[in-house]
C-alpha cells in the first residue's frame, strides 16, 4: 500500500497544478498503487460545504442589499440554491465516507 501524503494545493500555480495532473495521470496509466482514496474524499468536505455557503451567500446577497431591483429572477435563484443543497449533500457524502476496507 502506497504511503499517504498531503499535498497542499493554496499555493500551486497553473503550471505546478498542470505538472501535478499530469504526473497523477501517468501513474494511474502505470498502474501505479496511488494509495487509498477515502481520506482525501473526506477532505474534500469542508471545501464542498465552503462552496454552498459562498453559492448562497452569492445567490442571496444581491437581494438583501438592494430589495426593490433583483439581479436574478425567482428561477434563476431557485436553481442556484437548489445546486448549493446539492453541493452541501456531496459535502455531507464526501464526511461520512468509509474507508476502502470495510
Amino acid at each position: 500500500m502506497a504511503d499517504l501524503h498531503l499535498l497542499s494545493t493554496e499555493n500551486l500555480s497553473g503550471l505546478g497544478m498542470r505538472r501535478l495532473t499530469e504526473q497523477l495521470r501517468q501513474a494511474h496509466e502505470a498502474g501505479a498503487d496511488l494509495g487509498p482514496r477515502a481520506p482525501h474524499i473526506r477532505a474534500a468536505a469542508p471545501i464542498c460545504r465552503n462552496m454552498a455557503q459562498e453559492l448562497r451567500r452569492a445567490t442571496q446577497e444581491p437581494n438583501l442589499t438592494n430589495p426593490n431591483h433583483k439581479l436574478l429572477d425567482t428561477a434563476a435563484e431557485e436553481i442556484l440554491l437548489d445546486l448549493a443543497d446539492a453541493i452541501e449533500r456531496l459535502a455531507n457524502l464526501a464526511a461520512e465516507f468509509p474507508d476502502e476496507h470495510q
